[in-house]
């Protein structure tokens, strides 16, 4: 028999990380033959693209061997769950929240001054540079926090077993970098908004150098500028924007508690459009599908190794305890514990 133990999953858990990895970077020197994105950042800012992926599967790299060591040095374990602030928050909390700003400080270091260069010399005289270079920075910070939301999305997986976490800590990771995810949403449309009225107050110095629909490339690029395909769909930034917002903002505004309470399967079946927010969230910028596809392939990975556990015959006893109630004892052998 097989079953879903630390020894099962650990190789399969590397391998997948390994896997998604390659491909990523992999991707990133193909994106000029291989990209269908509105906004292919790997064409415009290769080296960026490229660190950007790097320090992403670092950051979820040395988080493993974090877990890894969390779960079976006792010593670990027992620091990181020490709790502070009246007994509300845990050593582990306020590492894991220092751990995260240092992985967004460390891609506005990878990404800030190149994009502030880009737009500044290319719109050279023209107000708002900054601006535009603020939309897509949050848009890259996006990128990894919709990952990190995704990557505990099957909250009783094998993977969170192995690593010896509650399903309330996967929960509340979840739940904490989906509002922080959304607050990120909210402030790159309003930048965005913000220079869309700059765009409309100076329409005849902007119309020829930046196009309101996708203002990553020069109005020549995109349509109307360029009536080709690729200039027509390169407009459709702005439209799977918006609607991977407004998927978005319905999970949000669902997720209360007290919808949960009182309406969980508006909550359950509003949370299943999250499928297709990540869909049309990959085809508004490239770079989010390097980001979620780890948390992607670890949620088939449990659900594959899950459905192979349950096709295999489990040998149970059934006890009699009297009075009508029994219980069945499962057989393990000695290799699967």
């Amino acid at each position: 028999m097989r079953r879903i133990t630390p020894r099962t999953c650990l190789w399969p858990l590397v391998g997948c990380i390994s896997a998604t990895f390659a491909l990523s970077i992999g991707l990133t020197y193909r994106s000029n033959h291989h990209c269908y994105a509105g906004t292919c950042g790997e064409w415009l800012f290769p080296l960026q693209a490229r660190l950007h992926v790097v320090v992403w599967y670092m950051w979820i790299s040395i988080s493993i061997l974090f877990l890894a060591l969390r779960a079976f040095r006792p010593g670990v374990q027992g620091l990181v769950s020490t709790t502070i602030c009246r007994k509300r928050l845990r050593v582990s909390g306020v590492l894991v929240g220092f751990w995260t700003l240092a992985l967004y400080g460390i891609l506005i270091g990878v990404w800030w001054v190149r994009l502030r260069e880009y737009f500044r010399d290319r719109g050279e005289g023209l107000p708002g540079n900054n601006i535009i270079a603020a939309v897509a920075q949050t848009g890259h910070l996006a990128d990894v926090t919709m990952g990190m939301v995704l990557l505990p999305v099957a909250r009783h997986s094998a993977l969170a077993s192995f690593f010896r976490l509650s399903p309330s800590t996967t929960f509340a990771f979840h739940m904490t970098m989906a509002y922080v995810l959304f607050g990120l949403i909210i402030t790159h449309a309003s930048l965005y908004a913000a220079w869309a009225a700059l765009y409309d107050q100076s329409r005849d110095r902007f119309r020829h150098v930046f196009p309101v629909l996708n203002p990553t490339y020069l109005y020549h690029e995109v349509w109307p500028g360029d009536a080709s395909g690729l200039g027509i769909w390169r407009a459709s930034l702005i439209f799977t924007g918006i609607g991977a917002g407004l998927i978005m903002t319905a999970m949000f505004f669902t997720s209360f508690p007290w919808v949960r309470r009182k309406h969980f399967n508006v909550f359950y079946f509003t949370h299943l459009l999250g499928i297709a927010a990540v869909v049309v969230v990959c085809l508004h910028a490239s770079t989010m599908f390097y980001c979620t596809i780890p948390g992607l392939s670890m949620w088939l990975l449990d659900w594959g190794m899950r459905i192979l556990e349950l096709n295999e015959k489990v040998h149970s006893q059934l006890m009699s305890l009297g009075n009508g109630w029994y219980r069945q004892a499962m057989r393990l052998h000695s290799q699967d514990l």
